[in-house]
């Protein structure tokens, strides 16, 4: 959760790149957002996955599957656009 906070947070913008994401770039420089923003998700994904768990716990498997290969897949860009 890390990485892309640090991503969102100016990272990109300290090597001369600027945030392609339109939804992301408004929480440019605005920490408290950003870190709403990625806490809200997780606590999204989290809350999803314990409703489903109780009717359909290998959806709520996939789902975590899922979400997590974005984050890692979304870090992974990161961190080779940061280096």
């Amino acid at each position: 959760m890390l990485l892309p906070l640090y991503v969102i947070l100016g990272g990109v913008r300290a090597i001369g790149f600027e945030e392609c994401n339109a939804l992301v770039s408004t929480l440019d420089g605005e920490p408290p957002a950003a870190i709403g923003v990625q806490a809200a998700s997780g606590f999204g994904t989290i809350f999803a996955a314990e409703r489903l768990w109780s009717t359909n716990p290998a959806s709520a498997i996939l789902l975590f599957v899922a979400v997590n290969g974005s984050m890692a897949a979304t870090a992974w860009n990161g961190a080779g656009i940061t280096r």
